[in-house]
């Protein structure tokens, strides 16, 4: 019986070994990505699609305000045109 719990034992290390390789490799890739995040300043762009159809000459005002609602364009339009600043630089938010 406790030969069978060995090979048992041997079985379910040679398992699992090569899933916790994979987690530390993904775990390693990770915080590199994370690490080099937050080392830049990254900016997005956002794409727009006149159509759902991807047609040319064709454009959906309907689809085309959800996604600028959806990726928060229309909020930030608003808020600039309520007086708000998008960016304050941290020397004027300082001289405020």
């Amino acid at each position: 019986m406790l030969l069978i719990e060995a090979e048992h034992v041997v079985y379910i290390v040679k398992t699992i070994r090569p899933y916790l390789l994979f987690f530390s490799l993904l775990q390693n890739s990770l915080s590199e990505v994370i690490t080099k995040l937050q080392a830049c300043t990254p900016h997005f762009v956002e794409c727009v699609r006149p159509n759902a159809s991807s047609q040319p000459d064709s454009f959906d005002s309907f689809h085309v305000s959800t996604q600028l609602q959806y990726i928060g364009v229309l909020e930030m339009v608003r808020m600039i045109r309520y007086g708000y600043p998008v960016r304050l630089s941290f020397q004027g938010f300082l001289s405020r």
